[in-house]
């Protein structure tokens, strides 16, 4: 019998390929970061949210700061084995800096060493006293969440190259709100302005643009003129063919065209340039607008990196998951790949190598092309995307109560849908009964 492992990257790849490839420090450092206060490096959105909003970084998380409860002291012998947050199993000396062990009361022990070679009092690397505490998640923050949210929708602005009006409208906030948000992140991140900007000069160079390893999109409509006018004159059929009298045919007046075309390339102001196009087409001339095709570009040329990189990541981690030794050994098969989502599957009782050897391909493969550190987390389910299906439910349960949740997960059996709303429900080894 296998299970299937999901394991998502899409949150992870994007944004942290943006930071990478825009060379903006102050995200590279935030997502490096790992301390106490940060172990697992600073949210991206958070961040985002913090510059455009400017706001405090705490403001802008979906949990407030965690806090420190207690030194954690307690005599460790060597051969001790603790649960990561992950839920997979691990010896204390194993533990790397920043990883999280489940502790009691829903705690979470936080390991500031990088490694543990002795038990003690205190855990001790060489001469250096090392301790770890307890820290409790932060109380839910419904205001950094929605600054988060829009963070996202920012995000995909940067990454689209978006304008102010695109921005406005995706937040939903007037036009000179955007303005602001936009000239308040970029004063911020500087180098992604600038990174933006070389995006576009390449683009209008080149033609095309490049991945992080090098696979290239060519994008030819950059070179479009932003309108074409095309002015057919009438030539006698007998001009051509001599058989035939009496008759004419539409013949492209190309010395008119070009002077057509290059008069209404040169105006700028919009109204005006509307205007003459109803003038050109009332005489009969034809009327090409490239405007929105040049403006696809870009958003395609900035796009191509993000997108096209996060591609590039996957691919490789495509090639380490098939390569590696001890996914062969336990018997993982690669499945297929869904957008940022790769599938694999496994003999359940190898769960614990399958799922930490399948993690450790994500994290290492692209290391020699993102400057910022991957974290990926592996989630086992019995059926596709149950995991996603039932934490919807437990939204809709939380805004519109149970009622809303029999109506629109209808095909669901009635106490299983009871089951993952009050927790008792496990994703791992059940599957939702269908009615």
């Amino acid at each position: 019998m296998y299970n299937r492992f999901r394991l998502l990257l899409g949150a992870a790849q994007e944004p942290r390929l943006t930071a990478s490839v825009t060379n903006e420090a102050a995200l590279i450092d935030g997502y490096n970061l790992r301390n106490e206060e940060f172990p697992r490096g600073k949210d991206y959105y958070a961040q985002l949210a913090s510059a455009a909003f400017n706001r405090p970084y705490w403001e802008c998380t979906e949990f407030r700061k965690p806090e420190k409860i207690e030194e954690f002291l307690s005599t460790i012998p060597d051969d001790y084995y603790v649960t990561l947050e992950n839920g997979l199993t691990e010896s204390v000396k194993k533990v790397e800096i920043g990883q999280k062990l489940i502790g009691d009361n829903n705690t979470v022990v936080l390991i500031t060493a990088k490694e543990i070679t002795k038990s003690g009092i205190e855990f001790n690397n060489g001469t250096d006293k090392i301790k770890a505490y307890y820290y409790k998640q932060g109380e839910f923050n419904a205001e950094g969440k929605a600054y988060r949210a829009k963070a996202k929708g920012l995000q995909l602005g940067i990454t689209y190259g978006m304008g102010a009006a695109s921005i406005a409208q995706r937040l939903e906030v007037e036009f000179d709100d955007a303005k602001k948000i936009l000239n308040d992140f970029f004063s911020t991140y500087q180098d992604v302005a600038s990174w933006r900007e070389f995006n576009h000069n390449k683009m209008e160079t080149y033609g095309f643009m490049e991945t992080p390893l090098g696979r290239r999109r060519r994008l030819p409509d950059v070179f479009l003129k932003p309108a074409e006018v095309k002015v057919y004159g009438d030539v006698p059929v007998d001009n051509i063919f001599p058989n035939i009298l009496g008759s004419t045919i539409k013949v492209l007046d190309k010395e008119t065209s070009d002077e057509k075309t290059k008069e209404i390339s040169s105006i700028t102001n919009w109204k005006k340039k509307e205007k003459l196009k109803e003038f050109y087409k009332e005489v009969g001339y034809k009327v090409i607008d490239n405007g929105a095709f040049i403006s696809r570009t870009n958003t395609q040329c900035t796009n191509s990196v993000i997108q096209g990189g996060a591609a590039d990541m996957t691919k490789l981690a495509m090639i380490e998951i098939s390569n590696s030794s001890i996914l062969k050994k336990y018997g993982a098969k690669l499945r297929f790949l869904v957008h940022d989502e790769i599938l694999i599957e496994a003999p359940v009782e190898h769960r614990a190598e399958v799922e930490k050897e399948f993690v450790d391909c994500m994290v290492r493969a692209p290391k020699n092309l993102c400057k910022v550190a991957m974290i990926c987390d592996a989630e086992l389910e019995t059926r596709w995307k149950q995991g996603h299906t039932c934490g919807n439910i437990k939204k809709l349960f939380e805004s519109s109560g149970r009622e809303a949740v029999y109506n629109q997960y209808a095909e669901f059996n009635k106490e299983d849908l009871d089951r993952v709303i009050d927790g008792s429900f496990d994703i791992e080894t059940e599957t939702l009964r269908v009615r």
